[in-house]
C-alpha cells in the first residue's frame, strides 16, 4: 500500500534485518531473542536512530505476520510494546541561511541554476525534495504525464501550479495527499530571488 520509493526503502532495511538475524523462526523468537538483537546492535556501536529504525521495520514484518494469522506475532507485538527502545534525540542543529547561500552560489558558479532554484524552494517553503524536483515511479497502467522507460515522473512542481504573475503557487503535499488532498498556497512575494529565477 506504500509508494514505490517508500517500498524500495523498506526492502533495503528489511534486507539488512534478514542479513543480520538470518533464518530465525517467529515461533522461536521471544523476549530474550529480541533483547539479544538490541544488545548486539549496542555492542557494535549502532546509533539510537539505527536501533529504533531497525525495530520499527521489524515491527512492520511482525504486523504482517499478525495479518496472515501467525499467532506468535501477536505475542511478540505485546513483548515489543513492553521493551524500552530509545528514540533518537531531537535535532539541535539546523541548516542556516548562510549555508544555503553558499550552496546556491556554488551551484550558480557551476551553471546548475535549476539546482539553485530547487534548493531555495525547499529552504524557503520547507518542502521535501520530491515536492520540488519530483521523483520517478513505475508507470503501471497510468496514462499521460511525463514518461520514460516504463517510469512516470510525479510529485514535482509544474508550471500549472504557478499563477500568471508568479506571486504564488499551489501544491498538494505528496506525503499527506491522502489525509490532506487540498493544495497549499505558497506566497512568492517575499522571495524575490525565487521569482527572478522563475522568469
Amino acid at each position: 500500500d506504500v509508494r514505490p520509493n517508500t517500498r524500495l526503502d523498506y526492502l533495503k532495511v528489511l534486507g539488512k534485518i534478514e542479513e543480520a538475524i538470518g533464518a530465525v523462526l517467529i515461533q522461536e523468537t521471544d523476549f530474550a531473542r529480541l533483547m539479544s538483537w538490541k544488545k548486539s546492535m549496542e555492542r557494535k556501536g549502532r546509533s539510537t536512530h539505527f536501533i529504533k529504525k531497525w525495530f520499527t521495520h521489524w515491527g512492520i514484518v511482525n504486523s504482517h505476520g499478525i495479518k496472515i494469522g501467525e499467532t506468535q506475532c501477536s505475542a511478540l507485538k505485546a513483548i515489543r510494546g513492553e521493551m524500552r527502545i530509545k528514540s533518537p534525540a531531537r535535532r539541535s542543529t539546523y541548516i542556516t541561511r548562510p549555508q544555503i547561500d553558499a550552496v546556491v552560489a556554488e551551484s550558480d558558479n557551476r551553471g546548475l541554476f535549476h539546482i539553485s532554484l530547487a534548493v531555495l524552494m525547499r529552504f524557503e517553503f520547507m518542502l521535501r525534495g520530491v515536492d520540488v524536483h519530483g521523483q520517478w515511479e513505475p508507470r503501471g497502467d497510468r496514462k499521460g504525464g511525463i514518461q520514460s522507460d516504463g517510469q512516470m515522473w510525479v510529485d514535482g512542481l509544474t508550471w500549472d501550479m504557478f499563477d500568471a504573475d508568479l506571486v504564488s503557487f499551489t501544491k498538494v503535499i505528496s506525503k499527506t495527499r491522502d489525509s490532506l488532498p487540498e493544495p497549499y498556497t505558497f506566497d512568492l512575494n517575499n522571495t524575490p530571488d525565487i521569482r527572478r529565477r522563475l522568469t
